[in-house]
């Protein structure tokens, strides 16, 4: 049900939804008097004639309105109206721990330990301190903790930036460990992956509860899979090894640290720990002694493509030793002239820097297309984030007489470039973010002419909101990729390129997408691959979306988009 939509609560204007949980829909909004988006979380109507859901909910908005910690959700404000109780909390800026831990299994990597003593270490300080004011979160897992605040930002695949935070969210099933008459015995609460053995029974729970789902979550960073599992993947079979499967040893691990997952996962809570933060000190301990004694060896899941470039690395140095050898024993060739050496044969790095050893390429080369669709892989069906433009929905609007104007009105973005000029493109951005990533939209031309162009922009610097990737198409059938840079021209990836897949002229609309993975781009209209291109200089692989008109020629140029669309890219393309 979307009867929220355009209503305002808690000076809250609710604008789209983006999710459900069990209890509740999920709605973004945007706050009148702070001017910044936040969500608004509202219990089903079906839930609400149940006055102990009521209840439940109300302390649930009580309970975690009163935390204060940097690594748990904020809730601003909580109310009911039209009978139907709802909570206003803060927006996070990332991604969530299950995305990522999904990218990494789709390259068959784990993530390091020290990263996972990083994250750990904060959500056990996190728990210990609600557990203190008497909260208990009840489902802790992967989806209900948010990566946020990394510097460079958190890349879905990628090694995790030295000061990430993860951010605790989803209090839905917490309550006041002192108001036991608001559960009724035998009611299951959790996702049975994460539950405890006496939360898979109906028993009561305590704040070990939250530590053993705290120890699954340590068990699948550590091992990259769950703890408990089986071939019918059904949440009976695995409710049952809850309770009566004795814990995996946890693989690549040393007595101490299987002791240390042994005992967090103890079937009996008072076998467990008893504070989050003695089982993170354990944890450390016990890594931090087997880094100091495992001997180096080489990973049996190594890649070929590694193997490659170190064995090729390897020789250039032998190649280049026995140059130097040579020249010191026979001396220069008298009718040769000096020519310093070069290695030519091998990128040691995936994002080299440019500096004087390594001078930034003329222009970024177009790469041969890939031998299948790139995007075989994606539920083109189901993409993670759909916009019709019924509403505002986070887009940017404005209207700058003399630049540019976007607004969204009748289902479409409208938006005009009032001047043809280079020095600037005027978009609007999407108040959403994501790192690799495949987007979609359609755009239809107005009364364009020649190179006057549209197009979809990915990876937005969020402190300028004038720097990304723009994959542009032109009136005349022709389509390029630049990288906007802020007080800087636009630099090219590629030159205009004629395409036969596009519809040209005025009112003709192209269906635009644009994949992003890494250094690479692939290019698609109206659902044909046209090209791909790499950018070897790039820096980031996460930002802003934005759509645009840019006018070549034509004042006042108008173009309009409709059906906006992009999926997370979990799979190396």
């Amino acid at each position: 049900m979307t009867e929220w939509v355009g209503q305002t609560l808690s000076k809250v204007l609710i604008e789209k939804r983006i999710g459900q949980g069990g209890m509740a829909e999920v709605y973004l909004g945007h706050h009148g008097t702070l001017k910044r988006a936040m969500v608004v979380k509202i219990l089903y109507a079906h839930l609400s004639a149940d006055p102990r859901h009521i209840a439940r909910f109300h302390t649930e908005a009580q309970a975690v309105a009163a935390l204060r910690h940097p690594n748990i959700v904020q809730v601003f404000d909580f109310d009911i109206v039209n009978g139907q109780p709802y909570i206003v909390m803060e927006l996070l800026d990332g991604i969530s721990l299950e995305m990522y831990m999904h990218s990494l299994r789709a390259k068959s990597q784990t993530m390091p330990r020290e990263s996972v003593v990083h994250l750990i270490k904060k959500l056990a300080d996190a728990l210990d301190y609600a557990h203190s004011e008497g909260v208990i979160h009840r489902d802790i897992k992967p989806g209900n903790v948010m990566l946020c605040n990394g510097s460079p930002p958190v890349e879905m695949g990628n090694p995790l930036p030295l000061d990430v935070e993860p951010v605790l969210t989803d209090f839905g099933l917490a309550r006041i460990s002192f108001s036991s008459e608001l559960t009724e015995p035998g009611t299951i609460m959790g996702t049975p992956a994460y539950m405890s053995p006496e939360q898979v029974e109906g028993q009561a729970v305590s704040i070990r509860s939250d530590l053993y789902s705290l120890g699954v979550l340590a068990y699948e960073m550590l091992a990259g899979e769950l703890p408990f599992k089986s071939a019918e993947d059904t949440p009976a079979s695995i409710m049952y090894q809850q309770v009566h499967t004795p814990p995996p040893s946890l693989p690549s691990a040393g007595a101490a640290l299987k002791k240390v997952m042994k005992r967090a996962l103890a079937k009996q809570p008072d076998k467990r720990y008893a504070l989050a933060g003695d089982f993170t000190t354990d944890l450390e301990n016990a890594i931090t002694a087997e880094s100091k004694t495992t001997p180096i060896r080489i990973s049996p899941n190594i890649s070929r493509r590694t193997l490659y470039i170190a064995l090729g690395l390897i020789l250039a140095v032998s190649v280049s030793i026995f140059g130097l050898t040579r020249d010191w024993f026979s001396g220069p060739d008298p009718e040769s002239d000096p020519k310093p050496a070069t290695l030519t044969s091998f990128q040691l790095t995936e994002n080299p820097q440019p500096g004087p050893d390594n001078p930034p390429p003329a222009q970024p080369t177009p790469v041969p297309p890939p031998e299948e669709d790139a995007r075989a892989k994606l539920d083109l069906n189901n993409p993670d984030y759909t916009d019709f433009f019924d509403g505002p929905n986070g887009w940017n609007q404005y209207d700058v007489e003399g630049n540019g104007a976007y607004r969204v009105e009748d289902g479409e973005l409208n938006g005009v470039d009032y001047v043809p000029e280079e020095k600037f493109t005027w978009w609007s951005i999407l108040n959403r973010q994501s790192g690799n990533v495949y987007a979609e939209v359609s755009a239809t031309n107005g009364d364009c002419i020649e190179k006057d162009s549209v197009g979809i922009v990915i990876r937005i610097d969020e402190e300028t909101g004038s720097s990304g990737y723009g994959f542009e198409v032109s009136c005349d059938g022709n389509w390029r990729v630049r990288l906007h840079r802020e007080s800087k021209s636009p630099r090219e990836l590629n030159e205009w390129s004629p395409s036969a897949a596009i519809l040209t002229g005025a009112g003709a609309t192209n269906r635009l997408g644009i994949m992003g993975y890494r250094d690479l781009f692939y290019l698609f209209i109206n659902d044909q691959p046209v090209g791909s291109v790499a950018d070897p200089q790039y820096s980031r692989s996460f930002g802003y979306f934005a759509l645009y008109v840019r006018a070549s020629l034509t004042y006042n140029l108008g173009a309009t988009f409709d059906n906006f669309s992009y999926w997370h890219i979990r799979f190396v393309p």
